[in-house]
C-alpha cells in the first residue's frame, strides 16, 4: 500500500471510528455543508442536525456500529475512487 492509499484508508478508518462512537463534533468534518448523512433504516440527518445536541444522543442510543473494508483505490493526481464494503449494526 502507497502513502496515499493508506492516507485514504486512515480516512475511512477514522470516520467509521467517530460514527460508532457518536462522536457528533468530528462527524461533521467528514461532510460537505450539504451533505447527508444516511444510514440505512434510520433517520437521516444533515450536517447541521449532526452537531446538535439532540442527535449526538440519538447517535449514542442507537449504538450505530459502522466498519469498511476497503477493497480497491484508484489514485490519479488530485482524485481517488474508492471501493469499500461497509457493515453497519446498529440496535
Amino acid at each position: 500500500m502507497n502513502h496515499v492509499e493508506q492516507e485514504i484508508t486512515d480516512l475511512i478508518r477514522e470516520y467509521s471510528k467517530a460514527v460508532s462512537t457518536a462522536d457528533r463534533h468530528s462527524i461533521p468534518s467528514f461532510y460537505l455543508p450539504d451533505a447527508l448523512f444516511m444510514p440505512h433504516g434510520i433517520v437521516t440527518l444533515s450536517k447541521e442536525e449532526i452537531t446538535k445536541k439532540a442527535s449526538g444522543k440519538y447517535l449514542e442510543a442507537t449504538k450505530f456500529e459502522l466498519q469498511y473494508q476497503v477493497t480497491d483505490i484508484n489514485h490519479q493526481q488530485d482524485f481517488a475512487f474508492v471501493n469499500a464494503e461497509a457493515t453497519a449494526t446498529s440496535t
